[in-house]
């Protein structure tokens, strides 16, 4: 199993490196096979590369993609922008502004040499506690989501990309703590897959940490999401985002690896970490951490085999 990590090329390139080969020779030295590139970015903002004529964002890509391989790396997945209805003048929608945004990032994927792209879904409904679930409000927004999220898939078609829903969580002010949405739980995630109907354009993205978040069972998510499960964001926690390296957390790494074995899961073992906290404290220690985060997951993906 190919074990790949997060990477954003402002991060890596500026923060813990000097230059972007820099970066992916040690990430390729560490041990990883691969990225999950991020092609969009978060808080809904607009990556300024999609605002400059066509030609300028395709080759950009384009040379990234070779300058990957030549280190001997690969675009695993991608990620979207998120949130992902970003047009501030229509929450709750795919606007045509999103959709078109939507396909560069698409095709940049596909640019890249990947057919998966993470996307998040849109959160209309939020429930202080999941003995207390609002049917009517999580109906809303699971058919929200699939009237919205459908509209993706001439894009994701005419590609060969597939949308990754990741299950999601939300920090409610009133009750100060993490809350479901209405695309938490595996159910949640097998409901919302199996209305958009269509296999061929969208699967589902594992977030371990965010079902952790939750209380819900990692591992009994793998057995529940069965081959609808392409994608992983691997990382631990103590019921909050931490995203930080297995074995810091309380996550039953072996039992999820054997979860995983049981559903023949062919994907990355991808790990989305923080890593910005450690790098204020030196470039060798961010990178210390790094090649730790890679030889825990070893550890454990190792246990796969017969």
């Amino acid at each position: 199993m190919k074990i790949t990590i997060n990477y954003g090329e402002d991060f890596f390139n500026n923060t813990i490196a000097d230059s972007q080969v820099e970066s992916l020779k040690k990430l390729k030295n560490i041990g990883f096979e691969g990225l999950d590139y991020a092609v969009g970015r978060g808080g809904g903002v607009i990556n300024p590369i999609y605002l400059m004529p066509r030609e300028k964002w395709v080759n950009h890509f384009k040379e990234q993609r070779k300058m990957i391989e030549g280190e001997g790396l690969e675009v695993c997945q991608t990620h979207a922008t998120y949130r992902s209805d970003f047009d501030a003048d229509y929450p709750f929608e795919y606007t045509q502004k999103v959709i078109d945004h939507y396909k560069k990032e698409i095709e940049a994927t596909n640019i890249l040499g990947c057919k998966h792209m993470v996307l998040h879904p849109i959160t209309k409904c939020i429930m202080p506690f999941r003995e207390e679930v609002d049917v009517e409000r999580k109906n809303d927004d699971f058919f929200t989501n699939v009237k919205q999220i459908s509209k993706l898939k001439p894009a994701l078609k005419e590609f060969g990309v597939k949308a990754c829903l990741e299950n999601m969580f939300l920090f409610s002010l009133h009750s100060r703590h993490m809350v479901d949405t209405g695309y938490s739980s595996p159910e949640d995630m097998v409901r919302y897959l199996d209305g958009l109907d269509c296999p061929e354009c969208f699967c589902a993205c594992l977030d371990t940490g965010h079902m952790n978040v939750l209380w819900h069972d990692v591992p009994n998510a793998v057995r529940t999401l069965g081959d609808k499960l392409e994608v992983l964001h691997v990382h631990d926690n103590h019921h909050t985002d931490a995203h930080q390296c297995i074995g810091l957390g309380d996550i039953d790494w072996f039992e999820f690896v054997k979860a995983l074995k049981e559903i023949n899961y062919n994907g990355n073992f991808n790990l989305e970490l923080i890593i910005s906290t450690i790098a204020k404290y030196g470039k060798a220690l961010a990178w210390r951490y790094i090649e730790t985060s890679y030889l825990s997951a070893k550890a454990v993906t190792s246990s796969i085999k017969e």
